[in-house]
């Protein structure tokens, strides 16, 4: 029922940073394309929250992110997760050192809603990166 309200609420989000002036803009997803997330499915975590918490990074992925900071380029995070997952998301990208605003930070509930969103962006030099892969 919230799914509806939540998809709404990053939709429009996702469209104000858009709105903003930056020339260049990295786009990221987050699950197997800068977080080590496949090998967690394997692991018997007790809740979402513990193996979301423990998911170890990419560290090349890391230091290009990070050498996109020191150049000043808009970073935004975009990942397919369940909206109840934002704040930890937030608090993990935080912890590795690659985020430091929630507005940079927009989750979709289905992977094809990524799709949906980045199909919007006119007039912007994109750079997406996503391993492209589900399940």
């Amino acid at each position: 029922m919230y799914s509806k309200y939540y998809k709404i609420y990053f939709t429009r989000k996702f469209k104000k940073q858009l709105a903003k002036e930056y020339s260049d803009i990295y786009i990221f997803d987050i699950d197997n394309t800068i977080a080590n997330t496949w090998p967690s499915f394997l692991q018997g975590y007790n809740s979402l929250e513990d193996r979301l918490s423990s998911l170890a990074i990419f560290y090349n992925m890391r230091n290009h992110i990070l050498q996109l900071i020191s150049l000043d380029k808009k970073i935004l995070f975009l990942t397919a997760r369940p909206y109840l997952a934002y704040e930890l998301t937030f608090k993990w990208l935080d912890s590795m050192g690659i985020i430091k605003d929630k507005e940079d930070l927009f989750l979709v509930s289905k992977p094809y809603e990524k799709v949906e969103l980045l199909n919007n962006i006119k007039n912007k030099n994109i750079f997406f990166y996503d391993d492209m892969t589900y399940n």
